[in-house]
């Protein structure tokens, strides 16, 4: 399910590095105790992940890992998009699949891309090149450290002196 929110819902913020990787996005997730379904927010879009029912969810939404795949998938696709836009190339339609598990952490992500267009052979390894040059892709190849704290408890006492 996904569903525009205002503008308000949400936020991007545009860091001062003077780079394209220098954007930071804020999404959030919230679950008020309906099972696995979560809805999460990025920007302006609400969308909801969940859990398959063999893994005790209702299926509503794709799981938090399958979303991860959709993130590196629709990167690429756009990325080439963009490429091919940019220098004229004959383009016509751009299919990214991602093949992938967390139960194999170690195993890569396995990724095909489907060209269609007239697009000779340097045209189409060209874009397999860019294509493994999307944010995405950068961002999960990257070493990234994940720094996870706790909000302050709104119940919490005050801490003592």
């Amino acid at each position: 399910m996904m569903a525009s929110r205002s503008a308000a819902g949400g936020s991007l913020h545009d860091s001062t590095k003077g780079t394209l990787m220098a954007k930071q996005w804020t999404v959030s997730a919230t679950n008020d105790g309906a099972q696995y379904q979560t809805p999460v927010v990025v920007r302006t879009w609400d969308l909801l992940a969940d859990e398959p029912a063999d893994l005790g969810g209702t299926d509503l939404g794709p799981t938090p890992a399958e979303l991860l795949l959709a993130a590196l998938a629709s990167c690429k696709v756009i990325t080439l998009r963009m490429y091919a836009a940019r220098k004229g190339l004959p383009l016509r339609t751009v299919t990214c699949t991602v093949e992938g598990g967390i139960d194999t952490p170690e195993a890569p992500l396995r990724v095909t891309l489907d060209l269609t267009g007239d697009l000779d052979d340097a045209q189409r390894d060209r874009l397999r090149e860019i294509a493994s040059r999307c944010p995405v892709e950068r961002l999960l190849q990257r070493s990234t450290e994940v720094v996870t704290a706790l909000a302050p408890s709104p119940t919490a006492a005050p801490p003592r002196a």
